[in-house]
């Protein structure tokens, strides 16, 4: 078991306040799912099918039921905890009380570990239930990927992943694309054929300026997929394909553990689940880091 590290930040390190190290702080990307608390066991989120319209040619012609067709996703939920104890003892060695950054870096923790369900659930399967109760698996689609051809990011790829929500009629509001910091920093500013005002655009992109091109919400996180050959998955997805199930918000708590010596413990916690709505609003994009 790893030894406590807190004594790094005892009195010798002549420092009045904990510093806390670079991280991504929290969740970027629940804001631009369907969120949905859960109120009962029924885990799922129910879809309804498009149907035509029927022609009517006769006078008092009979009404037709056209059986709207109806499925379910279903979610399975997980726990997520994170605690830590300080002892009496190290508060008194210290020029500060971390029990309140500790609080912090819990509700981090809890944040990522949101976005990573989030977007284990948009590239894995997603779980299909029928009218009789059976489940099946599904597989992001093969036509819901935008292919590597041993390249980065280009406008290609983006125009591509566009297409694709395009042709299936996905809503033009909402589209979110989640990228890391080599896509833009490094593959679109690269890019010669891409027009001026395009260029200018890309260049307030990286710097933070504006968070819209293309008609997708560029949101950057380093918690997308790399494998081992450096293929980092962006992915492109609309805010209705993409749900997240709350059963249990982020919850903190600080209590005394007689068990420990009555050493104070920072405790957090979450229950939730994730999965992939609709196939045809999600897109996969592999780009070569």
């Amino acid at each position: 078991m790893a030894l406590p590290t807190i004594d790094t930040a005892f009195i010798q390190q002549f420092s009045d306040n904990l510093y806390v190290l670079a991280q991504q702080k929290g969740s970027r990307i629940r804001p631009f799912v369907t969120e949905k608390p859960m109120h009962s066991k029924a885990l799922y989120f129910d879809r309804i099918g498009a149907t035509d319209a029927v022609k009517k040619t006769t006078r008092h012609q009979e009404t037709p039921v056209l059986n709207s067709p109806h499925s379910r996703r279903k979610v399975t939920l997980d726990d997520f905890i994170w605690a830590d104890v300080v002892d009496n003892e190290d508060e008194i060695r210290m020029l500060i009380d971390p029990k309140s950054q500790y609080a912090e870096l819990a509700a981090y923790a809890i944040g990522r570990a949101i976005d990573k369900a989030i977007i284990a659930a948009m590239r894995g399967n997603a779980v299909s239930v029928d009218q009789d109760d059976a489940s099946t698996n599904v597989a992001l689609p093969a036509a819901q990927k935008v292919a590597l051809s041993a390249s980065g990011l280009t406008l290609a790829k983006i125009q591509a992943a566009k297409q694709i929500f395009d042709d299936a009629e996905v809503p033009e509001e909402d589209r979110v694309w989640l990228f890391s910091s080599k896509q833009l920093n490094t593959d679109l500013l690269g890019i010669n054929q891409i027009t001026s005002a395009d260029y200018n655009t890309v260049k307030a992109l990286v710097r933070g300026d504006i968070d819209t091109w293309m008609g997708f919400k560029w949101v950057r996180t380093q918690l997308l997929d790399k494998d081992t050959s450096l293929v980092r998955y962006n992915l492109a997805f609309s805010k209705r394909a993409v749900g997240l199930m709350i059963a249990k918000d982020i919850t903190s708590k600080m209590s005394e553990r007689p068990d420990l010596n009555y050493a104070m413990q920072v405790h957090c916690s979450s229950t939730f689940g994730s999965t992939r709505i609709e196939d045809v609003g999600v897109v996969e994009i592999a780009c070569q880091e």
